[in-house]
Protein backbone atom coordinates (compact mmCIF):
# COMPACT_ATOMS: atom_id res chain seq x y z
CA UNK A 1 0.00 0.00 0.00
CA UNK A 2 1.04 3.22 -0.23
CA UNK A 3 -1.42 5.29 1.83
CA UNK A 4 -0.91 9.25 2.04
CA UNK A 5 0.58 11.00 4.82
CA UNK A 6 2.59 7.45 5.52
CA UNK A 7 6.50 6.73 5.08
CA UNK A 8 8.22 3.79 5.36
CA UNK A 9 11.10 3.93 7.85
CA UNK A 10 14.18 1.24 8.86
CA UNK A 11 15.57 0.86 12.23
CA UNK A 12 19.38 0.32 12.60
CA UNK A 13 18.72 -3.47 12.81
CA UNK A 14 16.74 -3.13 9.12
CA UNK A 15 13.22 -3.88 10.75
CA UNK A 16 10.89 -1.60 9.11
CA UNK A 17 8.09 0.94 10.53
CA UNK A 18 5.77 3.54 9.72
CA UNK A 19 6.12 6.99 10.21
CA UNK A 20 2.78 9.91 10.05
CA UNK A 21 3.26 13.18 9.02
CA UNK A 22 1.60 15.68 7.87
CA UNK A 23 2.02 19.76 6.67
CA UNK A 24 -0.31 22.43 8.30
CA UNK A 25 0.35 26.22 7.55
CA UNK A 26 3.54 25.58 5.94
CA UNK A 27 5.14 23.72 9.24
CA UNK A 28 6.26 19.37 8.85
CA UNK A 29 4.29 17.60 11.67
CA UNK A 30 5.58 14.56 12.76
CA UNK A 31 2.91 12.46 14.06
CA UNK A 32 4.60 9.42 15.32
CA UNK A 33 6.03 6.10 14.19
CA UNK A 34 3.67 2.92 14.40
CA UNK A 35 4.22 -0.64 13.98
CA UNK A 36 1.73 -1.51 11.01
CA UNK A 37 1.15 1.25 7.98
CA UNK A 38 -2.25 1.24 8.79
CA UNK A 39 -1.88 2.78 12.15
CA UNK A 40 -0.08 5.52 11.01
CA UNK A 41 -2.63 6.45 7.87
CA UNK A 42 -5.20 6.30 11.20
CA UNK A 43 -2.99 8.57 13.04
CA UNK A 44 -3.16 11.06 9.36
CA UNK A 45 -6.58 11.03 9.20
CA UNK A 46 -7.25 11.80 12.98
CA UNK A 47 -4.85 14.62 12.64
CA UNK A 48 -6.51 15.90 9.47
CA UNK A 49 -10.18 15.65 11.63
CA UNK A 50 -8.85 17.48 14.52
CA UNK A 51 -7.76 20.34 11.68
CA UNK A 52 -11.03 20.52 10.44
CA UNK A 53 -13.12 20.39 13.49
CA UNK A 54 -12.74 22.73 15.94
CA UNK A 55 -15.25 21.27 18.35
CA UNK A 56 -12.28 18.64 18.91
CA UNK A 57 -10.05 20.25 21.50
CA UNK A 58 -7.63 19.21 24.28
CA UNK A 59 -10.65 18.91 26.95
CA UNK A 60 -12.41 16.91 24.64
CA UNK A 61 -9.16 14.36 24.08
CA UNK A 62 -10.39 12.09 27.12
CA UNK A 63 -13.83 11.44 25.78
CA UNK A 64 -12.79 8.11 23.44
CA UNK A 65 -9.27 6.45 22.25
CA UNK A 66 -6.89 7.85 19.68
CA UNK A 67 -3.98 7.02 18.04
CA UNK A 68 -1.97 10.36 18.46
CA UNK A 69 -0.97 11.30 21.82
CA UNK A 70 -1.72 14.54 23.70
CA UNK A 71 1.32 16.06 22.78
CA UNK A 72 0.21 15.97 19.69
CA UNK A 73 -3.44 17.31 19.52
CA UNK A 74 -1.83 19.81 21.54
CA UNK A 75 0.50 21.38 18.67
CA UNK A 76 -2.45 20.73 15.93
Amino acid sequence: MNLPGVFIAKKKDGAIYYRASMTCQGKHISLGSFSCETDAHRAYLEAGLLLKNRALTVDTYKSSPHLLSFEKWVIL
